[in-house]
């Protein structure tokens, strides 16, 4: 099973219901805050949906 990766606005978008450049950046720092590793690509930052599920104390059952 394969790891679905998000990029920092679309983990703004499901954290917050927003991508704004003030919520990306605060989604970023709140991920690094809360310790879920952040894969670097360049200037992109990605998140596994996984993680964010976990972070959110929803059941990631499903994730594919």
């Amino acid at each position: 099973m394969m790891a679905r990766l998000l990029t920092i606005a679309e983990a703004s978008n499901y954290l917050w219901s927003s991508d704004s450049r003030g919520l990306r950046s605060r989604t970023r720092d709140f991920l690094k805050l809360n310790d879920v590793p952040l894969l670097k690509d360049g200037k992109q930052y990605f998140v596994r949906l996984a993680d964010l599920r976990r972070l959110a104390g929803e059941d990631d059952r499903g994730d594919a």
